[in-house]
């Protein structure tokens, strides 16, 4: 079983494939590939990690071509943008901890996509998903 299994297993409940897969991996060069067979035809891949090296092993830009798949880089952000964003989050004036959000594992991550891909009163604004 490749890592990638379990998301691809999920996508195919719903035919197609991911409609955006974000990349946020430091140094994982094959994580691009990844995102490649996961998105859907004319899906998008955002890619905010940065590579490492110049060159992505095994990466095909036909299938990129095939699959008309867009790709945006979205750049990163600095050590004082993290410090500002955490000390909003610690402060009480706007209220974070109103926010529904769903922890899940694998196991429950159909159900919450499926419930994000609806829109219903009891879609959480944020999920997270940890493995099990």
């Amino acid at each position: 079983m490749t890592r990638d299994e379990p998301a691809r297993e999920l996508t195919r409940a719903v035919g197609r494939g991911a409609d955006v897969v974000v990349d946020v991996t430091a140094k994982a060069p094959d994580a691009l590939n990844q995102a490649v067979r996961l998105v859907r035809p004319e899906g998008t891949i955002v890619v905010a990690g940065i590579r490492g090296s110049p060159i992505t092993s095994g990466f095909s830009a036909d299938l990129v071509v095939y699959k008309e798949i867009r790709i945006v880089g979205a750049l990163g952000v600095d050590v004082t943008a993290y410090q500002s964003a955490l000390e909003l989050l610690a402060s009480t004036s706007l209220p974070f901890t109103t926010i529904d959000r769903r922890i899940v594992g694998f196991d429950d991550l159909g159900s919450v996509l499926d419930s994000m891909s609806k829109g219903g009163l009891d879609t959480p604004m944020h999920a997270v998903v940890v493995p099990d």
